[in-house]
């Protein structure tokens, strides 16, 4: 199947926008995950999901707010991208780069869930 280089769409100012980007960096250790986000601003486009997008997320996340994310910068799963004053999870990568872009599906992520979560306390 031959594909078209989407590029230029990524720099078109007519598709694109910048939008910022807070990357997971940390380490794992015997006391679980030691991490922080870091923010950066990229350019990408970003469109609503479409139905058979919904298809490649787990059931359980399919009800929740999603986006589509196409850049040229390679974001990782777990990233999150601050789109419209949300925050939304990375949740699926694919790599088209030979075409000139990645395709992210992203899904809103609750202010309260955390890297790694201690669990509740029992009480």
């Amino acid at each position: 199947m031959m594909r078209i280089n989407q590029l230029g769409r990524i720099y078109s100012s007519k598709f694109n926008r910048q939008f910022e980007v807070k990357r997971l960096y940390g380490e794992h250790s015997a006391w679980g995950f030691d991490g922080e986000y870091v923010s950066e601003v990229i350019t990408g486009i970003i469109t609503p999901t479409s139905p058979s997008d919904m298809q490649v997320l787990p059931e359980q996340e399919r009800y929740l707010p999603t986006i589509v994310v196409f850049t040229k910068d390679s974001l990782a799963i777990g990233d999150i991208v601050v789109f419209n004053g949300h925050d939304y999870k990375v949740k699926t990568k694919e790599d088209w780069s030979d075409y000139g872009y990645f395709h992210y599906l992203a899904v809103r992520y609750s202010e309260t869930a955390h890297p790694d979560s201690g669990g509740f306390d029992i009480t």
